[in-house]
């Protein structure tokens, strides 16, 4: 009895210190914790960045760790990445859409996967803002494949919750054009081919607007004189009727010079500054900018000029040829005298 007692006892304990020494082992082994993030998609040819996390034992890691992809079902180490206090980032370019990972001793991340997408169109709004009347450029290059090619793409503009035709675009063998587009409102266009599309962009329109415009802002003289041109929009549509033409005086202040009648938005005037002076337009509330006319000389509209005195006593005496005309002495009589 005593015996099997001792024995169960000395097997309980056996079996306490193996269970001690298996779990010494566990918390002596680090525990790593990786994860690893980036883009779901990224273009043919274009580098995609990974960001990794290392975590060792709860804390911030700095070492190496092994960056994977998977190739025909398989993880295959392409190369190393140095974390630095828990952090590293990598760039890849891959060829097709590729799943990666990191890996430290047998510990793995969670995969990644980025798309790769061989076909797009891509954008670039070039006049973000515009004036009524005024035409905004859009650059446009098609790709297929990674590199850009000739073809086809239709331009749409954003109608409601739809989209709507606006034009069929052609592109060269350079895959590559500039569209021109004259919204009267703010609107937002996008490119389509087949399946893809590109990236909406939104065109801004100033609806309500005045300008001037000289041909020539620099001037000889105040005898010159310049053409000046008037545009004016009200609500998106060119400005029926009459606008104000003003001169900055002297003081700052801003004095009407004449009306300017406007038909289908424009009108032509000649201005003559008689010196350096800005102008602009004025149409309810709305002005356009100061433009500037710079006179180099100034001439007097007119001239006063007094003489007195006795002369030098030399040549033809001016009274003396006028007495003796109207003393009846020829031309040649009084010549002769003097």
């Amino acid at each position: 009895m005593h015996t099997n007692l001792r024995r169960a006892l000395a097997a309980a304990l056996a079996a306490a210190l193996v269970m001690s020494g298996l779990a010494a082992t566990a918390s002596a082994a680090p525990r790593h914790e990786l994860t690893i993030t980036g883009p779901t998609a990224v273009r043919l040819g274009k580098q995609a960045t990974l960001k990794i996390s290392w975590r060792k034992n709860g804390s911030r890691a700095t070492g190496p760790v092994r960056l994977q992809e998977k190739r025909a079902g398989a993880w295959v180490d392409v190369g190393k990445v140095r974390v630095t206090n828990g952090k590293a980032r990598v760039k890849v370019s891959p060829a097709s859409t590729t799943r990666y990972r990191v890996r430290k001793g047998t510990r793995s991340s969670k995969a990644v996967k980025v798309k790769v997408t061989k076909g797009w169109i891509a954008t670039k709004v070039a006049d973000p803002s515009i004036r009524a009347g005024e035409a905004a450029r859009i650059n446009l290059s098609n790709f297929r494949k990674g590199v850009r090619s000739p073809g086809k793409v239709r331009l749409e503009r954003k109608n409601g919750k739809g989209w709507k035709s606006v034009r069929t675009i052609e592109l060269d063998a350079s895959g590559r054009t500039t569209v021109r587009v004259t919204p009267t409102k703010d609107a937002t266009y996008r490119f389509v081919r087949g399946k893809v599309t590109s990236a909406e962009r939104t065109v801004k329109v100033t609806r309500t607007w005045a300008s001037l415009e000289l041909a020539s802002t620099q001037l000889e003289s105040s005898a010159s004189t310049t053409t000046a041109t008037v545009r004016w929009y009200q609500n998106g549509k060119r400005g029926e009727g009459t606008v104000t033409l003003q001169e900055k005086v002297p003081g700052g202040k801003w004095q009407k010079v004449r009306d300017v009648q406007v038909s289908q938005g424009t009108a032509t005037l000649t201005l003559q500054p008689r010196s350096t002076r800005s102008y602009r337009v004025v149409a309810g509330s709305t002005r356009s900018a100061a433009v500037r006319a710079t006179v180099e000389s100034v001439v007097p509209a007119s001239f006063r000029i007094h003489g007195s005195g006795w002369g030098h006593g030399l040549g033809m005496s001016q009274y003396g040829a006028y007495a003796m005309a109207q003393e009846g002495w020829s031309v040649e009589d009084i010549l002769t005298h003097y």
